[in-house]
This record gives structure tokens, C-alpha cells and sequence, in this order.
């Protein structure tokens, strides 16, 4: 299969040659932050989301810049740059490369934290690599939701120790939307993989690294 087909749907009765896309990924936008230049507020995305799409990709590379309480990878949703204080839920599940060790963590906030994975080591630049789907984010009566699979790394080496895959899971509770979002902010903070309530206002760390936001059509 050619790459233009993997990346675009073809409407019916048209051959690849001639076809109009019907679906795929189109770019939104893309943020590469030197180290040099790594802050919390890095990677906030600014009227990314519309109605143009009917759900997000989002390809992402982030780094911890050093030691910190942060250890765990977050996104929060604004809209019109006010951010959303929504209750959220979430869990993810783990396994270790090279081992048999695996297990699950679950998350919550009454402050429209969603976090999605963890937990990197209090010392030295963890990373968080993978792609994450986001959906409903333009609704007023389903949640937004965030979806994925990620690669954690937590000591920035090649340890097969510090190795882990993850997939997660993070949603608004039903009763609680808090309408559309335009914004999206993702970054690394304090929180906890027990279930205890995650303030936006724990610690957060500076960090660098890239992600890509896509818009996916024809799903």
C-alpha cells in the first residue's frame, strides 16, 4: 500500500492516481523546544482545536529538564485561554521492558489536570514518547477524552530497568463537562499514581522536546 493511501482515505469508485482524499492527518501545528529554551508553559497550544476536526493526534517527544517532584506527563484544556477546572479520572497500565513486572495506576483531579502516565525518577531527564487521541474537545454534552500509548524512559538512558510501555486513558466525568476547548497545555507535574486529587497548581517542570498536533478527518 502506497504512503499516500496510508495517510488519506479514497472515496468510492476512485482509484489512488485520481482519488480525492476523503480523511487523514492534516498538521495543526508543531513545537520543537531546545533545552536551552525549556520552561512549563513550552508546550501550550493555542486555538488548536475547532470544529474542523472531528478528533486530535498528537505525536509526542517530551523531556524533564533535570531533577524535580514533577514526574508525570499532563495535558489541560482551555478555552479562549481560560482553563477548563473540570473533574477528571483517568488510569494507565504498565509494563517493564526486559521484566515481567506490569501493573495499573489510576488519577484524579478536581482541577482539570489529566494525566496520562508515570512515573519518571525524582533525578536526571526522564522522557515520555508516544501518540495520544483526543476527542470531543468541541461537545457540550460528551467529555473530552485523551487516549494513547507511550514509551517511558525514566532516567534519559538506555537502563532497560528504567524502561516502560504504557497505555492510558483520561476523561472529564460525565457530570462535570465543562464545554468546548480551544487550548490544550501539556507538561510535566506532581502527580500521583494512587488516586489522590492532582491540583494544577503541584509542582511542574521545565521541559523541552517536540510534539505535533494533528486535525483527523473522515472517521
Amino acid at each position: 500500500m502506497s504512503r499516500a493511501r496510508d495517510l488519506a482515505d479514497v472515496a468510492g469508485g476512485q482509484t489512488v492516481a485520481n482519488a480525492t482524499p476523503s480523511g487523514g492527518l492534516v498538521l495543526i501545528e508543531k513545537k520543537t523546544v531546545a533545552q536551552g529554551s525549556a520552561s512549563t508553559t513550552a508546550f501550550d497550544f493555542t486555538n488548536c482545536f475547532s470544529s474542523s476536526y472531528d478528533i486530535y493526534q498528537v505525536e509526542f517527544d517530551i523531556i524533564r529538564n533535570g531533577d524535580s517532584a514533577a514526574r508525570h506527563i499532563f495535558a489541560s484544556f482551555s478555552n479562549a485561554n481560560t482553563r477548563l477546572t473540570n473533574n477528571v479520572v483517568g488510569m494507565s497500565s504498565f509494563n517493564q521492558a526486559g521484566a515481567t513486572t506490569d501493573g495499573k495506576s489510576y488519577h484524579t483531579s478536581t482541577d482539570g489536570v489529566h494525566q496520562f502516565g508515570g512515573t519518571i525518577a525524582a533525578t536526571g531527564s526522564g522522557t515520555f514518547t508516544g501518540t495520544a487521541r483526543i476527542h470531543n474537545t468541541q461537545s457540550t454534552t460528551l467529555a473530552n477524552q485523551i487516549t494513547g500509548n507511550l514509551v517511558m524512559n525514566q532516567y534519559l538512558s538506555t537502563d532497560v530497568d528504567g524502561i516502560w510501555q504504557e497505555d492510558f486513558l483520561s476523561v472529564d466525568e460525565f457530570g462535570d463537562l465543562s464545554g468546548t476547548s480551544t487550548d490544550i497545555l501539556f507538561g510535566i507535574i506532581q502527580g500521583d499514581s494512587l488516586g489522590t486529587d492532582v491540583s494544577f497548581s503541584a509542582t511542574q517542570a521545565a521541559a523541552f522536546g517536540t510534539i505535533s498536533i494533528f486535525g483527523v478527518k473522515g472517521v
